[in-house]
This record gives C-alpha cells, sequence and structure tokens, in this order.
C-alpha cells in the first residue's frame, strides 16, 4: 500500500513542459539521449545494438499510440 501512496506523490510532483502525447515522448527521448550519451557510447558494436533495440521499442510504442489515438 506504501508503494501506492508513492506512487500518486511521484505522479502529483511530476511536472512535464507538454502535457500531450508527443510531449512525453520527448521527454523519455530526452531521458534515452542522456542515457545514450553517458552509459552507452556510439563505437561500440554492443551498445549500438542496445541503442538499436531501444530506438526500435521507441518506434513501435509510437506506432501503437498513432493507431490508438
Amino acid at each position: 500500500m506504501d508503494d501506492d501512496l508513492q506512487i500518486v506523490q511521484v505522479q502529483r510532483d511530476l511536472e512535464v513542459d507538454d502535457e500531450t502525447v508527443q510531449g512525453y515522448m520527448d521527454t523519455v527521448w530526452e531521458a534515452l539521449y542522456a542515457y545514450r550519451e553517458d552509459l552507452i557510447p556510439e563505437g561500440d558494436e554492443s551498445y549500438d545494438y542496445e541503442w538499436s533495440n531501444l530506438t526500435y521499442a521507441m518506434a513501435k510504442i509510437r506506432e501503437a499510440l498513432d493507431c490508438a489515438g
């Protein structure tokens, strides 16, 4: 039960500049690009594969959202 309360508090405290699906996607992309820069640098084949999987997943999410709305 405490976990549910914490989730609600985080949701209440969350501020997103653009309260649209595109705004939410932009927020996630910003985090992913920071992750790419700091933790999975380009040029290493395994990291490039990980980045490819992340971008593919984001493309599928975008596609699902476009079909849903």
